[in-house]
C-alpha cells in the first residue's frame, strides 16, 4: 500500500494532505504556536485525531524520565475523539560510554511501534518502521523541497500500518 503526505500550507500553519491511489484520506493542520502547547488536529480514514505536545511531560522527562540506558524527549500525547490512546516520543538509547543512538517511539492503542531514521546522501532518508522485530511500514523523504512544502511517500503493509506511518511522518516534519 502506498500513501502520500504532502505538505500543503507552510509559514506560519502548515497543512498536509494524505492522499492513497482513490484519492484523499485525510486532511491535518498545526499551528506554529505547536511547541507551546498548540494542537495538530487531523483526520484520517473517518476518525479525527488530536496530537498535543506535552509540555508537562517534557519538563518531567528532564528529571524523572531518564533510565541508566534511555531518554525519552519531546513527547506528544494522542487523542481520538478527546480519549488519549497513545503517545510519541523521541527516544536516545545509550548503547555504551559515549555511544548513543535515537529513535522514534509510538504507542498507539497499547501497541509498540519504532521508527529509525537512515539518512542516504542525495538519495534522501529512509525511516522503517517496526512493530517488535518486524517492519510494516517506510517513510521515504526525497531531498528536493518546492517552496517548503515537504513531501513524504508512505509505504506500508496495510491500512492499519499507514496509519502508524501518518503519525510519524507529521511527527517527522
Amino acid at each position: 500500500m502506498r500513501w502520500e503526505l504532502r505538505q500543503t500550507l507552510s509559514h506560519f500553519v502548515a497543512d498536509y494532505d494524505v492522499v492513497a491511489p482513490q484519492g484523499l484520506v485525510g486532511r491535518a493542520e498545526m499551528s506554529m504556536q505547536f511547541l507551546r502547547g498548540e494542537k495538530i488536529e487531523f483526520s484520517l480514514c473517518g476518525h479525527s485525531y488530536l496530537l498535543q505536545y506535552d509540555t508537562l511531560g517534557y519538563a518531567k522527562t528532564l528529571f524523572t524520565d531518564r533510565q541508566k540506558d534511555k531518554t525519552v524527549r519531546y513527547r506528544f500525547r494522542i487523542f481520538e475523539y478527546g480519549e488519549q490512546i497513545g503517545e510519541i516520543a523521541n527516544v536516545r538509547q545509550r548503547t555504551g560510554f559515549l555511544k548513543s543512538y535515537n529513535y522514534l517511539a509510538l504507542r498507539l492503542n497499547r501497541v509498540d511501534y519504532q521508527l529509525y531514521k537512515i539518512g542516504l546522501g542525495k538519495q534522501g532518508i529512509k525511516c522503517p518502521i517496526y512493530c517488535g522485530q518486524r517492519q510494516i511500514a517506510q517513510i521515504n523523504k526525497g531531498t528536493v523541497v518546492k517552496n517548503n512544502l515537504d513531501e513524504y511517500t508512505l509505504l506500508a503493509l496495510d491500512e492499519a500500518a499507514a496509519v502508524t506511518a501518518v503519525f510519524f511522518g507529521l511527527y517527522l516534519d
